[in-house]
């Protein structure tokens, strides 16, 4: 059964990464310049 839960889990973050690079780079492709001066405020 925990196994079963981590591979949940893991299948969980992984469309969660999926569907940030899938964004980020849809931001980059409508405005690149704007999407990188966003991320480096983001980064701190």
């Amino acid at each position: 059964m925990a196994c079963k839960g981590k591979k949940n889990t893991q299948r969980k973050l992984t469309a969660i990464l999926c569907a940030d690079i899938v964004g980020y780079f849809s931001l980059m492709g409508a405005d690149e310049e704007a999407t990188i001066h966003l991320s480096d405020i983001m980064k701190g």
